[in-house]
Parts: C-alpha cells; structure tokens; sequence
C-alpha cells in the first residue's frame, strides 16, 4: 500500500481521512504530532504506521520533514528529531516500545489502526476529535547488557552491583544496618550484608549495633574510586560532542553536544555495564535513593535505571566516531602536554601559570 505521498503533519487533505496524534512519554503534551492520513491507511497496523511516519532511512526523513508547516510549528524538526531517536533506538533493540491509544490501554504493534480511530469514531467528545498514540519507550538495561555479553568482568554481575550499592550508603551516607536475625538474612538486603561481611568488607560494631567499613572494604573502595577517575580522565570529554554533519568538525564541551561516552567505551573494548556503574556511583546519581535503597537494591528497575545509559543514547556511525576519538585524544593529549609544561614552569619560576585546559581535569 503506497500512502506516503499523501501523509501530513496536518488535518488529512481527504475528507475521509483520519489524525493520529503522536505523543511521546518523555516529552509534554503539546509537544506532539498529528498527522493526517488518508482513510485507505486505516488498514495498516501500528507497526506499519509508524515505520511510515518515521522511516528508517535518512532521504526518506528529509523527504517528510520538508511538508513541516513551520508557520502552525515551529518546533516540529526538533520534536521530530525525538521520535526519531525513539525509533531509532527501538530498531537496534536498545528499547521496548510501549503503544497505548486514546483510552490509555496498550495495544501491540500488529494492531490494526482501525481499531483506535474506531474508538475516536464512536465518541461523542468534541475532543476526541483525533486519536492519540502514545509511544513509551522501555528502557531494559540489564537484559540488553546480558544480550550483549557484558557482565562487568565480574563472575556474579547482579551480586557486584549489589555489594557496590550497599558499600556506597553504608560509606558515604553512613547508613546503619543493624545485626539481621537468620530469617531476616534471608531477603535481599539481608543476604547482600550478609555477603560483605562474609567477605570482610564491613563488620558490625558491637557497641552501637551499626556498619563499618573495615581496611579490606577501604581498599575496594579505593581501587574502584582510582578506576573510576582513570576513566573520567580519559573518556569524560567525549560526554559533549557536538559535530557539523556537512564537514564533519567536531566541537567539545559546547553545553549542547550529544553524550558519546558509552559509544567509545564500546569502540574501545571497555565493558560499558562496569565503566557506567562506576560512573553513576560517582557522580551521586544513586543519592536520590537513600532513603529506599534497602527496599528496591533486589529490584531489576533499578539497575535498569542507574545503567540506563547504556541503552538510552545517541548512535553514531564508525567514521564519524573515529573522527572524535581522533580529535578527542589529539585534543587530551595537548592537555597533558600543557599540563607537563606548566608543571615546569612552576619549578622554574616557583609561581602558578593559567593554563585553559584546567577544566578537562588534566592537571
């Protein structure tokens, strides 16, 4: 069925035809799309439908985006944009796409079109004049990880990422877990203490009944910490890039780049379930849950969550990667020769020197 060229980011142009508006979870309401479309359309399904606003192909993009009526919107290229990153990360299977109609109740992807402007047709609400569509994208990050073969160089993945979240609070939030009864032990919170101290890395205070870090659990936490800032020194760079498609320039620490760094982790070998894990548990991304961590630390969300980098990103293709990381590290290296310098001066001369590549954490 050939209905592209009569597809419209407007009311449909035949009388007979049908708006779907398309809404995305992640954006507020008046961000959205409605697109007309002619009544023969009505026999597609959802799948279908949305292959055919968002096609996979970038001539085929541009083709849509040039019947945009900038004058009624003129933000549609950039909400445009959004559901095209959606889609684009729902076909590399970076995310489960979650399709609701009007009603709010999900329908599967092989569902006719039919069936939600039929809904819109039997209402009486001036309203629901035009169907919505809501696309919520499911972000799995330890099952896509699992498919990837990326278990953190770790034999017991879950029960590392466990241990560290526990270690975390227990260290920096002080947190007080008191000595469990053998039945208590039994539940996740129980059994990942009960872990750490089998392991020598926390003991409990007879004094107080609390949780103390011992200089075995120090050292841990020490080796993950200079692991941690090894790649914050190397990579951190690469979480602003933004690139000029017509010639390729590359530009860093803009404030309006795409974030990079799980792509070149990748592209370099780098286990990105280990090097985001550490990463979030050092910028305090696990901070807003100090007060619920023991409940959910069994949870798969919430690993879903802190590791959801590594499925909810930008991708980019090998020439253009290779031409950041190219000028990426051309671009550290002259940090650290500047910083080598300065270092010279200062002896020289006994007296600081400004140096611009201080905020790439160089020197």
């Amino acid at each position: 069925m050939t209905v592209s060229s009569t597809l419209q980011f407007s009311r449909p142009s035949d009388p007979d035809g049908f708006v779907l508006r398309l809404t995305l979870s992640d954006l507020p309401d008046h961000a959205c799309l409605d697109v007309g479309f002619p009544q023969t359309a009505a026999s597609m399904n959802i799948g279908q439908m949305l292959d055919m606003v968002f096609p996979a192909d970038e001539p085929a993009q541009a083709a849509l985006e040039e019947t945009f009526d900038l004058s009624e919107n003129p933000d549609l290229p950039e909400i445009y944009q959004c559901f095209l990153e959606v889609m684009g990360q729902f076909r590399l299977g970076l995310c489960h796409l979650a399709v609701s109609g009007t009603d709010g109740a999900f329908v599967e992807m092989g569902a006719p079109i039919s069936a939600i402007y039929k809904a819109v047709e039997d209402g009486n609400a001036e309203e629901e004049a035009v169907s919505r569509v809501n696309l919520l994208p499911q972000y799995r990050a330890l099952d896509y990880a699992a498919r990837m073969g990326w278990d953190g160089g770790e034999p017991d993945v879950v029960k590392w990422l466990q241990e560290c979240v526990a270690l975390y609070f227990i260290d920096k939030h002080e947190v007080t877990i008191p000595v469990l009864t053998p039945g208590e032990a039994e539940g996740s919170i129980g059994s990942v203490v009960a872990g750490l101290q089998e392991k020598g890395l926390i003991r409990f205070s007879e004094p107080d009944n609390g949780t103390e870090i011992t200089e075995e659990g120090r050292g841990f936490i020490g080796k993950l910490l200079g692991e941690t800032e090894g790649y914050i020194d190397r990579y951190d760079l690469f979480n602003d890039v933004l690139w000029e498609p017509d010639n390729g320039s590359m530009e860093f620490d803009t404030g309006h780049g795409e974030d990079l760094r799980v792509e070149v982790f990748i592209y370099q070998g780098l286990d990105p379930l280990r090097t985001v894990f550490l990463l979030r548990l050092y910028d305090g991304t696990l901070d807003e849950f100090v007060n619920e961590w023991q409940e959910r630390i069994g949870e798969v969300s919430f690993y879903d969550y802190i590791l959801e980098p590594i499925v909810n990103r930008c991708v980019v293709g090998e020439e253009l990667l290779d031409i950041a990381m190219e000028e990426g590290f051309a671009k550290l290296e002259e940090a650290a020769e500047e910083a080598r310098e300065s270092r010279m001066f200062d002896r020289i001369v006994g007296g600081p020197r400004y140096s611009p590549y201080l905020h790439y954490g160089i020197c």
